[in-house]
């Protein structure tokens, strides 16, 4: 990164080359941030579930 901060490509299709490929990564990479919180937020909805039905389960077992 420094070297290329230091001496860019003298050709302005080379930087709009590499930027192109940047934002195309910036995009797919936001991509998967948002796949990965819809799954991080289903987790914790089963999560929860889980967490209810075993504290339903323990609350019968303390009451017989």
């Amino acid at each position: 990164m420094e070297g290329f901060a230091a001496s860019p490509p003298d050709r302005p299709s080379t930087l709009v080359r590499r930027l192109d490929a940047f934002e195309g990564l910036q995009a797919r990479a936001n991509l998967y941030r948002d796949v990965l919180q819809v799954h991080v937020a289903d987790l914790e909805t089963t999560l929860a579930g889980l967490t209810s039905s075993v504290e339903s389960l323990l609350n019968r077992k303390v009451a017989a």
